[in-house]
């Protein structure tokens, strides 16, 4: 979000930037559906003139920790529509509160470079992506962005070393695909975002 920040910044209309990162490394669809549930995120809400949402990879890996050495296609199967169930209350909590454009973030498989064994893998992460794009489709000023190619190897050294966590080349391709695919996106305010000088 960081770097999303900075590359918002150079734009000419732009002259300042305020960041509100409430992201936190590890966290599940249903344990930020909680917190809008309460009313953690209400005051964030309301002052907030873009919103970015990367949810999702954390629930794949909770089925992974689950049983690693049984894992079968069928457990995600299951648990993609109470996935899709969760994200899409989670926009119309945060639609309650603004109408202001939202980019979805898709996620990507870390387990393609470690292993070949895991070719389901991939079939896996396309749905619940894919799920994704048609939440952001079916909803006003909602955008995706997906981010899976640019990890598909570790060709351009986009991982950390431990494999699984981007690094700062990775963060920098991710950022930059977010600003690329906004003015492809049709989002009806996204332009404000870029002109906003007060």
């Amino acid at each position: 979000t960081g770097l999303l920040a900075n590359e918002i910044e150079k734009s000419p209309n732009v002259l300042s930037v305020e960041l509100d990162n409430r992201g936190k490394n590890g966290r599940r669809s249903d344990q930020l559906l909680k917190l809008l549930e309460t009313g953690y995120y209400e005051e964030e809400l309301k002052k907030a003139s873009f919103i970015t949402i990367s949810i999702g990879g954390n629930d794949v890996m909770k089925i992974v920790k689950s049983d690693l050495f049984n894992l079968k296609v069928s457990m995600f199967e299951k648990a993609l529509p109470s996935f899709v169930q969760r994200y899409n209350e989670i926009i119309r909590l945060i639609r309650e509160q603004t109408d202001v454009p939202i980019v979805l973030v898709g996620f990507y498989n870390p387990l393609s470079i470690i292993t070949n064994e895991i070719k389901p893998f991939e079939k896996i992460i396309q749905d619940w992506n894919g799920e994704i794009e048609k939440i952001a489709n079916s909803n006003e000023n909602v955008c995706f962005v997906p981010i899976d190619d640019l990890f598909s190897s570790n060709v351009d050294m986009v991982y950390h070393t431990d494999f699984f966590h981007p690094n700062a080349n990775g963060y920098n391709r991710m950022a930059e695909r977010i600003i690329e695919t906004m003015p492809l996106c049709n989002i009806e305010q996204i332009n404000n975002i870029f002109q906003y000088e007060g």
